[in-house]
């Protein structure tokens, strides 16, 4: 999944040039005799506390400002209703709050089924919709006001998703959202793609399989797609990522739903994540009910809250984090803009609109009420600063809520707070990821793994390590993201149950039963060699093969260094999944990897680059397993084999053995990506390096 940063930040670089010098003074602070500690700012409701007490029940809804635009919405007379259509699995009418009308259901799957993939798919449940829709219409974990479900339909095949646009285009659907996957059918393209020429909005989730990519249904739809954010800001572990990603919205493994008996109920994934971004298009569209698409598009771009994720030049996570509140005041200054017609219309309309005056005068509202004697006004003023922020993130606000949550306990709405500071260096931001001892994401399983089998410090640095693959080679999260986890033992057995968290605890929990401590390891490292070996299947790392051929010999360093150590991990790691499996599409994957480096290799240009990559593959030639090595000298020396570093591979191919090198070359003919590729031209110089090193009959 993608990289780190190249150059400097885009987001960073923009951020300074439009610092006044007020914003580059050191942020104000919680000014002293305030009473945030002594009222009730935030709502802890009756929910189960998450994450240690350290994270607000409702830190979804809070971060995105769903309550402050409820209320603003509230006060405004004319709105108009708008209808919501859910695609989903899993729905069950008696389960759901609001009632639906019975022609507006597709009902195709049976009460009581688990899921329509069968009872082998452990993700969906029976009310998977219906904690969908609690997200966007609910009183207290909905990001809407109000409005109706005008359309519902279970996820079937290809001739259901007829049936289900044929449903919703009679109805009164403006905002549709489907936190189901698409990807396994054909039909749903050119169903599905009818909605925006209806004038409707498909909110679409991105899935929760990174790092393989989105697939072609998603990348060819015109929705609004939508991504997942931990509670610290970081983009969740799992969130796939893509040009196509439009927008975050806060979700992980924590936020806050329900079902139809109101008990609340922790949900995750992109599935979470995107009905909250559905229902503050709701709230939008209330006030501006023509809106189309492309319209909406422009409002998410230019009210979203850059995050982490997007300080690179290759950000495959959207615009931010989704805005809520801002998107809303946006709608409301704009729609008085007649015609409103084109997306163009939209993004002229926007630039005429300054929010920043309203965001200073809440800010200076805050400031004056946080220390009043009257409760109610210490929580109107909380809200101020809550406004402050959402309406300019760069202001003074964002430092004050960092602070002020740090005072209340909750360290982990504090550290979001923090790392959206948009003067943060690259470098600065690094150390903030990798310092932290488990990090938010999948804080549950991490602390039991770290618990069990003393992994803490391996966990930290996979998160740093995951988070860092989202980057370019060669920035600063990624440089120190290798030096901290190049060292760990534990990094085979950790990564991927930090990945798959539910299901990698539910295995761990059956595993204990009769087995003793030694067994239960044995097992549990068992069941994550299998998932790792998933994982690489995936084919994350394919991606920074590119810029081996990129003109900048520093780039092109970059990258040697960093696919070089990928195929130092692949076979640090590809043990475990052999000894438990066999083979498995990991070794493939290593070996095409490989092949491609050494091709790349090959061709260099530059001796002295040449000579530096050379060394650093022979000093982690221990490490690397026989078929990746042997792939690496094939290749390089078949593509060119007068090249600058020819002498050193056949140096090597030649204190091979006979049988060795015949078993190589045999591997090397049948990797998939040599025959689909069509590299005969590679296998046949191979082989005559093979003839040339081995006598007739040896």
């Amino acid at each position: 999944m993608a990289r780190g940063s190249l150059v400097i930040p885009i987001i960073l670089a923009v951020s300074v040039i439009g610092c006044t010098a007020n914003r580059r003074a050191k942020p104000q602070v919680l000014p002293q005799g305030n009473r945030i500690a002594e009222c009730p700012v935030v709502d802890k409701g009756s929910e189960p506390v998450i994450a240690a007490g350290k994270l607000t029940p409702l830190w979804a809804q809070e971060y995105i400002g769903a309550d402050l635009a409820k209320e603003r919405l509230a006060q405004i007379a004319d709105r108009k209703l708008v209808g919501v259509g859910v695609i989903d699995s899993g729905y069950i009418p008696k389960n759901l709050k609001h009632k639906v009308p019975a022609d507006a259901v597709l009902r195709i799957t049976a009460e009581g089924t688990n899921n329509p993939w069968g009872p082998s798919n452990w993700l969906f449940n029976e009310d998977h919709a219906n904690l969908v829709t609690n997200l966007i219409l609910h009183p207290r974990y909905g990001s809407a006001l109000d409005g109706e479900i005008a359309a519902v339909a279970g996820r079937g095949g290809d001739q259901d998703f007829k049936k289900t646009v044929q449903l919703f285009s009679l109805s009164r659907a403006k905002i549709i959202n489907m936190s189901v996957l698409i990807d396994a059918h054909e039909a749903p393209l050119k169903n599905l793609s009818q909605f925006a020429d209806q004038g409707r909005i498909l909110v679409v989730a991105s899935g929760n399989d990174y790092p393989r990519k989105l697939g072609f249904a998603v990348n060819s739809l015109r929705a609004v797609v939508v991504g997942s954010m931990a509670p610290d800001g970081l983009v969740s572990d799992f969130s796939m990522q893509g040009k196509k990603v439009t927008v975050l919205g806060p979700s992980d493994f924590f936020v806050y739903t329900t079902v139809h008996d109101e008990k609340p109920e922790l949900f995750s994934g992109t599935s979470g994540a995107a009905p909250l971004v559905s229902g503050s298009l709701m709230n939008v569209a209330s006030l501006l009910p023509e809106v189309t698409y492309d319209q909406t598009e422009e409002l998410l771009r230019e009210s979203s809250i850059p995050l982490p994720s997007n300080r690179d030049f290759m950000s495959n996570n959207g615009f931010g984090l989704v805005n809520a509140y801002k998107m809303l005041r946006l709608a409301e200054e704009v729609r008085a803009v007649s015609p409103l017609a084109t997306q163009v219309d939209m993004r002229r309309a926007l630039r005429k609109v300054d929010l920043s005056r309203e965001s200073q005068s809440e800010f200076a509202k805050a400031m004056s009420l946080i220390g009043h004697q009257d409760c109610g006004q210490v929580v109107e003023g909380f809200k101020s600063l809550r406004r402050s922020f959402l309406l300019d993130h760069t202001g003074p606000a964002r430092a004050v809520l960092a602070e002020a949550y740090r005072s209340l306990g909750y360290d982990i709405n504090s550290r979001f707070f923090e790392l959206v500071d948009p003067e943060m260096t690259s470098q600065e931001l690094a150390e903030r990821v990798l310092d932290e001892s488990l990090g938010t994401s999948n804080m549950i399983f991490a602390a039991g793994l770290d618990k069990e089998f003393g992994l803490g410090e391996e966990i930290k640095g996979v998160r740093g390590y995951n988070f860092a693959s989202r980057f370019s080679p060669g920035s600063p999260v990624v440089r120190l993201a290798r030096e901290r986890v190049e060292g760990l033992a534990g990094f085979s057995r950790v990564e991927r149950a930090y990945w798959l968290y539910e299901r990698g605890l539910d295995l761990y929990r059956s595993s204990q039963d009769g087995l003793r401590p030694d067994e239960r390891k044995k097992l549990m490292g068992y069941e994550l060699a299998r998932l790792r070996s998933i994982y690489y299947e995936a084919e994350p790392f394919r991606d920074w093969l590119r810029f081996l051929s990129d003109p900048d010999p520093e780039i092109r360093k970059m990258a040697y260094d960093v696919i070089s150590f990928e195929i130092y991990l692949f076979e640090r790691e590809k043990s475990f999944a052999l000894d438990s499996f066999g083979e498995w599409k990991i070794d493939q994957l290593a070996q095409e990897i490989s092949l491609k480096f050494g091709m790349a290799l090959a061709k260099e240009s530059d001796q002295t680059l040449a000579d530096a990559v050379w060394a650093d593959i022979e000093e982690n030639m221990d490490g690397i397993d026989v078929d990746s090595k042997d792939f690496l000298l094939l290749s390089l020396l078949s593509t060119n084999p007068e090249g600058p570093l020819s002498g050193a591979a056949r140096d090597e191919i030649e204190d091979m053995s006979c049988g060795a090198l015949r078993i190589a070359v045999e591997a090397f003919w049948n990797n998939t990506v040599i025959k689909e590729s069509r590299l005969d031209q590679v296998y046949n110089l191979a082989k005559e390096q093979k003839d040339k090193t081995c006598q007739p009959g040896q």
